[in-house]
């Protein structure tokens, strides 16, 4: 599309479906799904990303996800990110 506005909205609901995936990736990571989705038998350590750990949970268990637990998926998302951001220095 030429019209500026329309490509920001369009990656604003990017940006949101991302963020969703991640918090369905971390979602199935606490409920120990992580491993039924990859395919070596690496067990100690996480070998998926959280974005493609919820979209193959996300297309697997489309079950409801109370809005409690999507407040404490998103500070537990925050808290990874920020842990993440402190490795690198």
């Amino acid at each position: 599309s030429r019209c500026p506005r329309r490509i920001e909205i369009l990656l604003l609901i990017a940006v949101l479906a991302s963020y969703a995936l991640c918090l369905l990736g971390l979602q199935a990571r606490e409920a120990g799904h992580e491993r039924r989705f990859q395919s070596n038998s690496v067990k100690d350590k996480h070998v998926l990303s959280l974005w493609r750990l919820g979209l193959e949970y996300a297309r697997t268990y489309a079950g409801d996800i109370s809005p409690e637990r999507l407040r404490e998926l998103e500070l537990a998302l925050r808290r990874e990110v920020h842990r993440q951001a402190q490795e690198l220095g």
